[in-house]
């Protein structure tokens, strides 16, 4: 993906044509507050940087994604072995662009999303460059982890992504 700042807003067409990979990801949340980040209010969280911890990016590119049904792809997690949650990006966590009261995540509300944030990044005299990692979404709601645990989410056919945390 590369987007440079321009005067002239990008287009859906023009984002969704500049994505050229996507992958799957895991995002640890963590804290510096005393509180655990689960139950940290909004403001809390985003001083704290929306409680990133660390993100990994996987090596392989999710297979099929232009063609992709986010609506109905499975997605599930396994802490340690052990199937902790099952949901599809239809229950996400965020709400929707195009319809704010309901939760909603295909492909087409994640490529808004890029788009919004291209036309921001844009305003501010910024872009997105070739090969940056663009995060949109988390199709499940936070599981708990500790140090030493092994993180699987799987992807219905399309792949998996596995982290073990020091």
């Amino acid at each position: 993906m590369y987007l440079t700042p321009r005067e002239q807003v990008y287009s859906e067409a023009k984002v969704r044509g500049a994505v050229t990979d996507v992958v799957m990801a895991i995002d640890l949340v963590d804290t510096r507050w005393s509180t655990h980040p689960f139950e940290l209010n909004m403001f809390l969280g985003n001083a704290n940087i929306a409680n990133a911890g660390v993100f990994v990016i996987g090596d392989d590119v999710l297979s099929g994604w232009q063609t992709l049904d986010l609506a109905t792809l499975p997605v599930e997690v396994y802490v340690d072995g052990k199937h902790v949650q099952e949901t599809t990006f239809r229950g996400c966590n965020i709400g929707s662009l195009t319809h704010p009261s309901e939760y909603r995540c295909s492909f087409d509300e994640l490529i808004l999303a890029l788009q919004w944030g291209a036309n921001d990044f844009s305003q501010r005299g910024r872009g997105f460059l070739a090969g940056q990692v663009v995060t949109t979404v988390s199709p499940h709601v936070p599981v708990e982890a500790t140090a030493g645990s092994e993180i699987i989410i799987r992807y219905g056919d399309a792949g998996e992504i596995k982290a073990k945390f020091e």
